[in-house]
């Protein structure tokens, strides 16, 4: 048998999305006969087509695509031997460079001068109810911070840390979440935003506010109904904010205080206010990555303190 093994845009096989205008395609092929070798490969992007003999750094040179698109790459191999194989990637384009529709919202009442530790987690909350049927629906969101991103009381998504770890006065990643399956008729966002490596303690001095004075939070909700109508809900002075968030504190040194007695239900929002960046970065679609849990540890004891 021949088979194409591995097709990858930009070496992601699967959650292809990303911001380059000029993926870059590589892939690879396998045979059970010894005297097999690749004959020949065609690869077609939007009307795109090359055929090559290169299995990696293979640039699209197409037309130009589009912002908020999915593209289907097709890949066709063929060996010495005459046998075919044949597989399809999807490759979703972001913002492409074009701004957000949201603005930076912080909580202006939340002041953070202590030096050497790092801020009180942050937790925004936007209610959206639903009158029509969603076709699809997308959440791009990036932080000054990291953030969690909860939707109707579940987690959305496997990563941890979003939205990675850059030189964030040149490079900010954002990430983007489908969550079409996950809406019901009435929805609560939440996005929990600690200091991380922008505003909390770092390196071996234990430097804060790096980059940004306190958590800040910027976020699109992109919907298409199926009807046709879209709109975009994008993070301003109707979401709430609270530093009464059940994490009492979040640090890459010392760890995280959580008090499970407090619910999200529990927690007393006010409004949300506009934030002055210090930085403007790039804003990219995440390309590294993803930091996820590999294993999880069960207490050996567990003690009621007081």
């Amino acid at each position: 048998m021949f088979k194409i093994t591995e097709f990858k845009a930009n070496h992601l096989s699967k959650e292809c999305h990303s911001d380059e205008r000029s993926p870059s395609f590589s892939f690879s092929c396998s045979s059970d006969e010894a005297n097999s070798f690749l004959k020949s490969a065609i690869l077609k992007m939007n009307g795109w087509k090359i055929e090559t003999l290169s299995q990696t750094g293979i640039i699209y040179k197409g037309q130009e695509l589009k912002s908020f698109t999915q593209y289907v790459a097709t890949l066709e191999a063929e060996d010495t031997l005459g046998r075919k194989d044949k597989k399809e990637l999807i490759y979703e384009t972001g913002y492409l460079g074009s701004p957000f529709h949201g603005k930076w919202i912080t909580d202006k009442d939340y002041l953070f001068k202590e030096k050497g530790v790092s801020p009180k987690p942050l937790i925004f909350k936007k209610k959206i109810a639903l009158a029509k049927k969603i076709k699809s629906a997308k959440v791009y969101a990036t932080a000054l911070g990291i953030y969690d991103f909860v939707l109707n009381g579940k987690k959305v998504g496997k990563a941890y840390f979003a939205p990675g770890f850059t030189s964030y006065r040149h490079e900010l990643q954002y990430q983007v979440y489908d969550v079409a399956d996950l809406l019901e008729k009435e929805n609560a966002f939440y996005f929990e935003v600690a200091g991380g490596w922008a505003v909390g303690s770092f390196v071996m001095t234990r430097k804060n506010r790096d980059v940004a004075d306190r958590q800040a939070l910027l976020c699109d909700i992109r919907l298409e109904y199926e009807d046709g109508t879209k709109e975009v809900i994008g993070t301003d002075e109707s979401w709430q904010v609270s530093h009464e968030s059940p994490v009492l504190m979040a640090d890459f040194y010392d760890g995280e205080s959580y008090d499970a007695r407090i619910g999200l239900e529990d927690i007393q929002f006010h409004q949300a206010s506009y934030e002055k960046v210090k930085i403007r970065p790039e804003l990219l679609l995440d390309y590294g990555s993803k930091v996820i849990a590999h294993e999880r540890l069960l207490p050996q004891k567990i003690e009621k303190l007081s």
